[in-house]
C-alpha cells in the first residue's frame, strides 16, 4: 500500500534554527532538533530502535550537563570550552561526538533521497551508502554486520515520505540548517582535536 503523504511530513517539523554567519549554536535548540531527528528514525521501524536508544542516551547526557552549566552559557561551543577547561574527562565530548555522527547519517541519507531524480522506491541503497560514508568507519565488524541486516528493512519511499514533490522541498529546507549545525560542530572538533577514531565493537 502506498501512502499518499507518507509517515513523515517535513512541513510539520520545527527543525533546527538557521545559523547566521558567526553565530553560535543554541544548546537547547540543538537538543530539541536532535530529539526531533530521533522521532524520524522511529518512523523507520522497530529494527531501528537500538539507534533510537543510543541517540536518546547521548541526548540525555548532553542535556544533563547543559542544565548543570546553564548559568555559565546557553551556547554549545561555550559549553564545550567550559568542559574542556574545568572538567576532567567530561562525558559531553564523547556523547556529542557520537550524536553528531548519527545525525550525519540521517542528514546524508535524507539528502540522497531528496536528490534522487529517479524516485527509486527502495531506499535501501541510500541508507547503505549513507552508513558507509558516516558511521561505518567507527564501527567494528560485529556492528557493521548488524547494520547491514537492519538497513534492508527501511521503509519504501512512498511509505516514508510519500509521493508529493512539496514534501521533498520541505525536506531540503529541513536538512540545510541541520547541515550547518553539523559543519559547525565538525569545525570545533577539528580545531580542538576531539574527533577520535576509536571504534565501537559491540551493540
Amino acid at each position: 500500500m502506498a501512502y499518499v503523504d507518507g509517515r513523515i511530513i517535513f512541513s510539520n517539523l520545527k527543525g533546527f534554527p538557521v545559523l547566521e554567519d558567526g553565530s553560535k549554536i543554541n544548546t537547547q535548540c540543538f537538543i530539541d532538533g536532535a530529539k526531533e531527528v530521533v522521532s524520524l528514525i522511529e518512523s523507520f521501524g522497530t529494527l531501528f530502535m537500538p539507534v533510537v536508544y543510543d541517540m536518546n542516551g547521548n541526548i540525555e547526557k548532553i542535556h544533563k550537563i547543559f542544565v548543570e552549566r546553564a548559568l555559565q552559557t546557553s551556547y554549545l561551543e561555550d559549553l564545550l570550552l567550559y568542559e574542556l577547561k574545568y572538567t576532567v574527562q567530561s562525558p559531553l565530548m564523547d556523547s556529542l561526538l557520537w550524536l553528531k555522527r548519527a545525525l550525519e547519517l540521517l542528514e546524508v541519507f535524507f539528502r540522497k533521497v531528496a536528490n534522487d531524480t529517479t524516485l527509486e522506491e527502495s531506499l535501501k541503497d541510500h541508507l547503505r551508502e549513507a552508513y558507509t560514508e558516516t558511521l561505518k568507519p567507527y564501527h567494528g565488524i560485529i556492528v557493521q554486520t548488524a547494520f547491514s541486516v537492519v538497513y534492508r528493512f527501511i521503509s519504501n519511499r512512498s511509505v516514508l515520505i510519500g509521493n508529493h514533490k512539496e514534501n521533498v522541498k520541505h525536506l531540503i529546507l529541513y536538512l540545510n540548517p541541520l547541515r550547518s549545525h553539523l559543519n559547525q560542530i565538525n569545525a570545533f572538533y577539528s580545531q580542538y582535536n576531539l574527533d577520535h577514531q576509536s571504534k565501537v565493537h559491540s551493540i
